[in-house]
């Protein structure tokens, strides 16, 4: 009877040590997958456009015209590397992270979208502007130059001489199901910047 009450007593304290692992399990990974939306800049980015009441591309193309600007000759600025960022804590965003910020926006109201670089006939970028899959056509939404829904070759010129550029279009889907992955979840992000080293 001893040995039977000592293996009993084990039991109870094994069923006891498994219920709080798997509690602290679930309660872990609550946090991880709630607090991590919660933190993420997904759940911003669809704030924003609640309170903001963007539609379209034309609103968010407005909203981030608004509320961003090409950086002035000599900006001392510290790059940011996700859209949420780029919005709020750097402003000055050249013509790649302002097509980067709307395409989030436009993105999540249902769009399909894609970065289009302007490559020029050195085989540069010299131009990034937004694409946005429309009734089976592209439009292009280019915040740098304030043009919206215009053909790419008003946009094809060099930002400091407004020199036009013979350009070929290269289309790039963004964002792709690593951006997704870092803006669902603020930990997720997180990790990723810090392996990356980086802001």
């Amino acid at each position: 009877m001893i040995v039977h009450g000592s293996v009993e007593g084990r039991d109870m304290r094994r069923t006891r040590w498994i219920t709080a692992a798997i509690v602290a399990c679930a309660t872990s990974v609550t946090f991880f997958v709630g607090g991590g939306y919660v933190l993420s800049d997904d759940w911003y980015f669809a704030r924003l456009i609640a309170g903001e009441h963007i539609r379209s591309p034309d609103d968010a193309f407005g909203y981030v015209r608004d509320h961003t600007q090409y950086p002035p000759e000599g900006a001392q600025l510290v790059i940011r590397s996700t859209p949420r960022d780029m919005l709020t804590r750097q402003y000055y965003l050249f013509c790649d992270q302002s097509a980067m910020v709307l395409a989030t926006i436009v993105h999540k109201i249902g769009y399909q979208t894609a970065l289009i670089d302007l490559v020029g006939p050195d085989g540069l970028s010299h131009h990034t502007v937004l694409g946005v899959r429309e009734e089976g056509t592209w439009t292009t939404y280019d915040v740098t130059n304030n043009l919206e829904r215009q053909a790419l070759g008003e946009s094809a010129k060099y930002h400091q001489t407004e020199a036009p550029f013979a350009f070929q279009p290269v289309y790039r889907p963004y964002p792709r199901f690593y951006h997704s992955l870092i803006q669902h979840n603020a930990y997720m992000k997180w990790v990723a910047l810090w392996l990356r080293g980086l802001p």
